[in-house]
């Protein structure tokens, strides 16, 4: 079941967080609107990895961008083999 906390609410906290952990500003509205800066900010999320930066920064992706998309039919089997060609 996916995390019903809406995004504004995970970059609010993220912004919170990474301020008191690594006493900078993060700008929660610039984390929504801007791609760039939200790769920046949540691979520093990825880098606390015994901390709540780190599941919040799962969380935020999978509000932002939805669940991983499932690959493609036909692709990672390689060729097919030669007695089928």
């Amino acid at each position: 079941m996916p995390d019903p906390t809406p995004p504004q609410a995970l970059a609010t906290r993220i912004a919170a967080l990474l301020g008191a952990t690594l006493e900078t500003e993060v700008d929660a509205r610039r984390l929504l609107a801007d791609p760039l800066y939200r790769r920046d900010v949540l691979l520093v999320c990825d880098a606390h990895v015994d901390h709540e930066l780190a599941v919040l920064a799962v969380k935020f992706r999978a509000a932002i961008d939805g669940p991983p998309a499932a690959p493609a039919r036909g692709h990672g089997r390689g060729p097919a083999p030669l007695s089928q060609r």
